[in-house]
C-alpha cells in the first residue's frame, strides 16, 4: 500500500493574495495591452488620415489579432476617441497648493500648457482632426467630447481657486482661461498649424507668458477699481 501525503489545503489568507496577484497582473495586461494599441493607432492615423486607417492595420502593428483589438476597442471611433483622451489628459495638470506668488504659479501653468499644445506631436494631431473634421460624423462627436479639455481646464481650475481665496476676481474664469491661452499661444498655433513658422523656443514661451499676465493682472486691477462719480450738470463746482 502506497501512503501519499496529504496536501494542506491553502489558507484564505494565501488564497486571497493569489487572487489578488493574479487580478493586479491581468489590469497591468490590459494596460499595457491599451497603450500598445493606442500607439500603433496614432502612428497610423497622422500617415493615413482617420478615414484610410483600417483597424487590420491597427492590429497588425500593435501585435495582436483583429479579435484581441475589438476585445479592446470595439470600433475605429472608439479607438480615436480614446486617443485623443489619452494626448490631452496631460492638459489636466496637477494644481499645485505652494505659496508662490500669483504671477509665478500662473506663469509655470501657462507656460507648461503653451509648450505641450505647440509640441510636433500635438500640432499633427491638430491637424489631423481638422482634415477629417467635416468627413466623418462619429469623428465630430468625438471631437465635441474631447476638445473642452483642450487647455484651458487646469488653468480654470487654477483661477477659480484663486478667486476662492480671494486672490482674485473673475466673472468667469474658464473664459479667462481661454484668453490667456490665445495671448500666449494663439498666434503661434495658427502658424504652426499652417506650416508657415517654427516651433516657438522656451525661452520665447516664457517671455510670452510673462507678458501675457502682466496685462491679465493689470486688466483685473483696472476693472475692480470704482469709476470716478460724476457730478451733476445741473450744479456748479463751488
Amino acid at each position: 500500500m502506497v501512503i501519499r501525503d496529504r496536501v494542506p489545503p491553502l489558507q484564505p489568507a494565501v488564497v486571497a493574495a493569489s487572487r489578488r496577484h493574479t487580478g493586479a497582473a491581468t489590469a497591468f495586461h490590459d494596460a499595457e495591452r491599451r497603450r500598445r494599441v493606442i500607439d500603433a493607432a496614432e502612428a497610423i492615423f497622422l500617415v493615413e488620415g482617420y478615414r484610410a486607417t483600417t483597424m487590420d492595420e491597427v492590429a497588425r502593428r500593435a501585435g495582436m489579432s483583429k479579435k484581441t483589438l475589438y476585445q479592446v476597442f470595439p470600433t475605429k471611433e472608439v479607438l480615436f476617441e480614446a486617443l485623443l483622451a489619452d494626448r490631452m489628459k496631460i492638459l489636466h495638470l496637477p494644481i499645485e497648493d505652494t505659496n508662490q506668488p500669483i504671477e509665478t504659479a500662473l506663469a509655470d501653468l501657462l507656460c507648461r500648457t503653451a509648450e505641450f499644445l505647440l509640441g510636433a506631436r500635438q500640432i499633427a494631431m491638430a491637424r489631423l482632426m481638422i482634415s477629417e473634421y467635416h468627413r466623418s460624423p462619429a469623428l465630430t462627436e468625438a471631437l465635441a467630447r474631447a476638445i473642452p479639455a483642450s487647455g484651458r481646464i487646469s488653468v480654470a481650475r487654477w483661477l477659480t481657486l484663486q478667486c476662492s481665496r480671494g486672490n482674485l476676481t473673475l466673472d468667469d474664469p474658464e473664459r479667462a482661461a481661454g484668453m490667456l491661452i490665445g495671448m500666449v499661444a494663439g498666434d503661434w498655433l495658427f502658424g504652426s498649424l499652417l506650416g508657415k513658422i517654427q516651433p516657438p523656443t522656451k525661452a520665447e514661451i516664457a517671455t510670452r507668458v510673462e507678458r501675457a499676465i502682466g496685462i491679465f493682472l493689470r486688466g483685473i486691477q483696472e476693472s475692480a477699481v470704482p469709476p470716478p462719480r460724476r457730478s451733476d450738470p445741473g450744479t456748479l463746482p463751488r
